[in-house]
């Protein structure tokens, strides 16, 4: 084994061994954070200590850049130097005593979401807008998707016709993730999702049989059938334009400017807060129970409030 390694020749050594283990979609993101560092890959990673990196590297990064762009540069680090260890090239990770950057000054919110009310002026206000922009009624569909089954919006831009099995179920067992078209030539990769909790399939309600019914003669005369996409036929839906589309209703319906994510939130929220229990409710989304737990806390503990009630109507 050589004696010394630059920081460049260990990035190049991780993705030589990783390259099996790693969607392709992470190794661009990782490419992406190796650039980031192109200034210090000379460095011998015995001069790289926990020191330099905080003070040289992270700090520098904090001050200009936000806080999760911070926390993803030390995830990285993070990752190679536990390599780096695991390989014997170096003796101690110097991230492992760099906490998580924050912001002391940032107010911590709960999880925002749109109630039921907020989903009928929006479901409204689409209506109305397709009238006059009759071609935005695919956005209109993926919306209420993402709505009605909380799913991810990569999730969803992923389906091909073949996914929604007898207009019942909806098998989710891919993602479309989107890069720069200077990173990758067609600017998204199909790849497997974020997890294996995320593989799963999940029932559509009755509202969403009904708008799905009618997308599918809207498909069936627009697409070909081996149409490899359900929303673009054969080039995805860009999750920007999906974006684009939702603020443009959001604000046509006077309502808080929420990024498209919320409307998972939004799918959640309702659920626990009409007494459905956590595991149901991670099968739905694809997480685990725990995750459910953490993220919704607030709400599940509305829910058992409103469990101690029954009982005091009932009783008291």
């Amino acid at each position: 084994m050589k004696k010394s390694f630059t920081l460049n020749e260990l990035i190049e050594l991780y993705d030589k061994y990783k390259s099996r283990e790693i969607k392709t979609s992470t190794k661009l993101s990782n490419k992406y954070m190796a650039n980031a560092l192109s200034q210090w890959k000379d460095f011998d990673l015995t001069l790289l200590n926990e020191k330099l990196i905080e003070n040289d590297i992270l700090n520098p990064v904090f001050e200009k850049k936000s806080v999760s762009y911070t926390n993803k540069i030390r995830s990285y680090l993070n990752k190679i130097f536990s390599f780096a260890l695991k390989e014997e090239l170096i003796i101690v990770n110097p991230i492992s005593k760099i906490s998580i950057y924050r912001n002391p000054d940032e107010v911590i919110k709960e999880v925002r979401h749109y109630t039921p009310d907020d989903w009928r002026i929006i479901n409204q206000c689409f209506k109305t807008w397709i009238e006059k922009n009759p071609n935005d009624y695919i956005y209109f569909v993926i919306i209420s998707i993402l709505y009605y089954m909380g799913m991810r919006i990569g999730e969803v831009l992923a389906l091909s016709k073949n996914d929604i099995i007898n207009n019942t179920y909806i098998n989710i067992y891919k993602t479309c993730t989107f890069f720069p078209r200077t990173e990758i030539e067609s600017g998204y990769l199909v790849t497997a999702p974020k997890t294996f909790n995320s593989r799963r399939k999940i029932k559509m309600p009755k509202i969403l049989r009904q708008i799905m019914n009618q997308y599918f003669e809207y498909y069936n005369d627009r697409y070909t059938e081996n149409a490899q996409f359900l929303f673009g036929g054969n080039q995805p839906v860009h999750i920007r334009n999906v974006g684009r589309k939702f603020k443009k209703i959001t604000e046509l319906g006077k309502l808080p400017q929420l990024k498209v994510h919320s409307l998972r939130h939004s799918h959640a929220s309702f659920l626990i807060n009409n007494g459905a229990i956590s595991k149901a409710v991670a099968e739905r989304l694809g997480n685990t129970e725990t995750e459910v737990q953490k993220t919704y806390s607030h709400l599940f503990k509305s829910a058992s409030d409103a469990c101690v009630q029954l009982i005091d109507d009932e009783f008291f």
